[in-house]
């Protein structure tokens, strides 16, 4: 039997969706994602860490993880994780910004 939500416990969770069921799933996945997101966060510091400045795009190819999840992590970071002043640049004659870790 699925438990249902429990909003007290959710409730700072990103949940979505226009029925009960898809926002079951999305409640389902963003507490799945909670339980990651520490190990994760300090795996991304390191990384910073060790390997120097990183665009996103270079930080997901390092993790395996999604560009999304990078962008998030960082952004949780806050001013913790700033812009290095350097670019990745890409094959479409862009720029990508490299950050770093300032702790």
């Amino acid at each position: 039997m699925q438990q249902g939500l429990d909003f007290s416990r959710d409730v700072n969770l990103p949940i979505s969706g226009r029925t009960s069921q898809a926002r079951h799933a999305s409640s389902t996945g963003a507490q799945r994602a909670a339980k990651d997101r520490t190990g994760f966060a300090l795996e991304y510091r390191q990384l910073l860490i060790t390997a120097g400045p990183l665009s996103d795009d270079e930080a997901a190819k390092a993790t395996g993880r999604r560009l999304s999840s990078i962008c998030s992590t960082r952004n949780g970071w806050g001013d913790r994780v700033v812009p290095s002043g350097t670019f990745e640049e890409t094959e479409f004659n862009t720029k990508r910004v490299r950050w770093r870790w300032k702790g």
